[in-house]
């Protein structure tokens, strides 16, 4: 079943009055977006929708916090993606701060004051961090991120990216309460949480970690590559031979600016998928992205109300050449997860006005990429033919290949080691020794790693024909002639 019908089954949940505990088969919706791809061999399961149908007055007379919860259960134990549906009314949506609260206390920001005086533009929103796959800078406005939308007064704002990473939940046991926090932090508009709800996609276990590492870009012109005023800058890497899918991106930018509200600033992966990390945020600040860490997961309990959050690249409080040394982007990093690591990543840096420049000094990505292969079991039925310094080895494959496609396999000899490796079930060890007894062990490597070895054989012995025996003499008897040599100098 896709996400998009499920993203239907929640909507109906939503408008319906009906709470929703098993996926529903409905008519699609095209605001729904898939779930991030998961890493390879895990078992990812469907998107399962959760709601609260209870209407809950937001009161127009004065300033208030309203609560909403969601229980859930019967689900695996390790969240993957989580999206989030709101139906919210509301006459001045720049009024409205959202926060959803896991069962673990993990604290996600959907909005604050975003929306401007526009009506009810929350009303049926898809909060799902993949909402914006495109996008690189330079750009104007982006209706798919909650921060740089241009909204429409009654117009809903059909699916986008929160203002915080949802996929903070990741890696968290879903199953418990969920809770919607919305505040309404000016009196005399007012409006009504009529429902909410949540798709979330888990799988039973983490993913193993295959590599954590850090691919690091140093700009050989010195003192660094020069932003040159009101144009866009581009610099990439490439990242090669990483096994695994993505788990979880960090970015680390050593920029320095005079004016940073006018950088817009974004990572596209190798894949195409372009995540905004800041757009015309730091005002006149000096240098406060130099040396900056960009981290999904670095505002877990950002309550509101609240005057500012510091951890938001959105919401920080910046100050004249103070770095901020970690930030939440604006857009989820997590849209990267379960894409392929290896190819070039494109940082883009979009100067927009004039009067101001600056410097890239370096970047570098931290990743994490994972799988959930096991390694493969030992090849069977291994036979073997006799030849010249050499043994022709076959076999079958793996009764249990790990979960992942076999990679290469490996034949050594015991004595001496020597090898040979195959894509194929066969492959010719040479360099041998005629009339040695050799043993042969074969195993089978896939993404997790090289499996165990096959079951002993009895031992083979390369051979060949034998030269020609040495010396051969002969003395005539009588009506007979006898003949002598030596052996072959070889066997």
């Amino acid at each position: 079943m896709s996400s998009k019908i499920l993203g239907a089954a929640l909507v109906a949940a939503l408008t319906a009055g009906v709470t929703i505990s098993t996926p529903v088969a409905s008519a699609s919706d095209d605001s729904a977006e898939r779930a991030a791809s998961a890493p390879i061999g895990c078992a990812v399961d469907e998107p399962h929708p959760f709601a609260n149908t209870t209407p809950v007055t937001i009161e127009a007379s004065t300033v208030g916090t309203y609560t909403s919860t969601v229980s859930v259960s019967g689900l695996d134990r390790h969240i993957w993606d989580v999206d989030v549906r709101t139906a919210v009314t509301h006459s001045f949506s720049t009024d409205i701060d959202m926060t959803v609260t896991s069962p673990a206390g993990t604290i996600v920001t959907l909005t604050t004051d975003n929306g401007s005086d526009k009506d009810n533009v929350f009303n049926g929103t898809l909060w799902d961090d993949s909402a914006d796959p495109g996008g690189p800078a330079p750009y104007t406005t982006q209706d798919r991120i909650v921060t740089d939308r241009s909204y429409t007064n009654l117009l809903t704002a059909a699916t986008v990216t929160p203002e915080e990473p949802l996929g903070a939940f990741r890696g968290e046991d879903p199953n418990g309460v969920w809770t919607l926090t919305v505040v309404d932090d000016a009196s005399g508009d007012g409006g009504s949480l009529n429902s909410w709800g949540q798709l979330i996609t888990t799988m039973p276990a983490s993913p193993t970690t295959l590599v954590t590492g850090t691919a690091s870009v140093g700009i050989s012109s010195s003192p660094g590559q020069t932003l040159t005023d009101n144009a866009t800058t581009v610099a990439s890497q490439s990242i090669g031979d990483v096994d695994g899918r993505i788990v979880d991106v960090d970015v680390q930018t050593t920029i320095s600016h005079t004016f940073p509200g006018d950088l817009d600033i974004t990572l596209t992966s190798p894949w195409g998928t372009s995540v905004t990390l800041t757009t015309d945020n730091g005002s006149t600040n000096d240098n406060v992205f130099n040396g900056t860490r960009w981290n999904d997961d670095n505002d877990p309990a950002g309550v509101v109300p609240s005057v500012g959050n510091s951890s938001l690249v959105t919401d920080h409080t910046y100050s004249i050449g103070v770095p901020v040394p970690e930030l939440v982007p604006e857009e989820p990093l997590s849209a990267f997860n379960g894409e392929d690591l290896n190819g070039t990543w494109i940082l883009t840096i979009s100067d927009d006005q004039l009067s101001d420049t600056g410097l890239l000094v370096g970047w570098e990505i931290d990743f994490t990429v994972g799988h959930c292969v096991e390694v493969p079991a030992a090849p069977t039925h291994v036979t073997g033919k006799e030849r010249n310094r050499s043994l022709v080895v076959s076999w079958d494959p793996p009764t249990d290949d790990g979960g992942a496609l076999i990679e290469r396999y490996r034949v050594v000899t015991v004595p001496g080691g020597k090898s040979c490796s195959s894509l194929a079930t066969t492959c010719t060890v040479k360099n041998l020794r005629n009339g040695v007894a050799y043993g042969v062990v074969v195993t089978a490597k896939n993404l997790a790693g090289r499996g165990p070895g096959s079951s002993s054989v009895a031992p083979m012995v390369p051979r060949t024909k034998p030269t020609v025996p040495r010396r051969v003499t002969a003395e005539a008897r009588t009506k007979a002639a006898e003949v002598s040599w030596l052996a072959p100098a070889s066997n």
